[in-house]
């Protein structure tokens, strides 16, 4: 594994939110994934947040913590799409969302695969419109 898709997971997975990062508040944060790094605006997470849980495909077949997990799940890798691209590391964006899903324990569909695939790509645009 890469030395900065590791360093960029254990940013991601130092996260104690519960609750998708739309319901997650902190001290000084709304819609926040609860994570230190400081080129990660409140602007920045209030979009991905809100992406994240908005963009999530209708399916029925879920239950309401199944479809948290996946929420979480393209949370994990949108962060880490926006963190990885912002050192530098766009390329290693893919790599890094095999590892995520590996870790998880959801089973993917194609349409839930589609939402992380999202996710990923959100997370890297957002980090480039900040970097331009």
């Amino acid at each position: 594994m890469d030395d900065l898709v590791e360093k960029t997971l254990r940013i991601v997975y130092a996260s104690d939110r519960v609750m998708p990062a739309h319901y997650t508040n902190t001290n000084d944060r709304k819609q926040t994934f609860a994570i230190d790094f400081d080129d990660m605006s409140e602007v920045d997470e209030y979009e991905m947040a809100s992406e994240a849980f908005y963009s999530v495909p209708n399916m029925p077949e879920l239950t309401q913590e199944q479809l948290f997990q996946l929420i979480h799940i393209g949370e994990d890798v949108m962060i880490g799409a926006f963190i990885i691209a912002v050192f530098g590391g766009e390329g290693h964006a893919e790599e890094l969302k095999d590892i995520i899903l590996k870790d998880s324990k959801v089973i993917m569909g194609d349409s839930a695969i589609e939402y992380i695939d999202h996710c990923r790509d959100f997370g890297l645009a957002r980090a480039k419109n900040k970097a331009e």
